[in-house]
């Protein structure tokens, strides 16, 4: 009897999984060859069949994440400094909306705010306002000059506002 190499061996062992969710039939189908070497490439067929079913699937996971990924990236460099200029360079969002957590009294000259995202955003004009509210959304806006300003829901007032981290 003529014994198989071990690599073979272990080849056909990392495809069960893959056998497992093919029909019975064509795995019946393959079993029922006599020979063993053109009985491991009929299941080599299938197991290869079964890997050609699954890539789109996965291909699609995986442009959802580095969506994701991206979407994230953009938030967080939402005011930071510019970087420097690089051919794959991501544009950044006109606006990001967050929240305050706990109580905001209002706002003075030089005072930070952390949002719930991890930004810190410093005061950077001599205004002050009285809000007295908790957990206020907000939204950090950039208009056409560059000028970030702080706008809190269901307020018109706004200070201007500098990413401090």
């Amino acid at each position: 009897m003529r014994r198989l190499p071990v690599s073979l061996l272990i080849c056909s062992l990392a495809s069960l999984p893959v056998l497992a969710q093919t029909p019975d039939r064509e795995m019946a189908r393959c079993a029922a060859i006599g020979e063993a070497g053109a009985r491991l490439a009929c299941l080599d067929a299938l197991a290869a069949a079964a890997v050609a079913r699954l890539q789109p699937a996965a291909q699609v996971a995986n442009q959802a994440a580095n969506q994701a990924a991206q979407a994230k990236a953009q938030e967080q460099a939402f005011g930071a400094p510019p970087p420097k200029p690089t051919a794959a360079a991501l544009p950044a969002p006109d606006a990001i909306d967050s929240e305050i957590e706990g109580f905001v009294a209002g706002w003075r000259p030089n005072q930070q705010f952390k949002l719930k995202n991890g930004q810190v955003w410093r005061v950077s004009d001599g205004s002050s306002g009285e809000l007295g509210l908790h957990n206020p959304k907000v939204r950090v806006k950039r208009n056409l000059f560059g000028t970030y300003f702080l706008e809190f829901a269901g307020r018109n007032d706004a200070p201007k506002v500098r990413r401090v981290e």
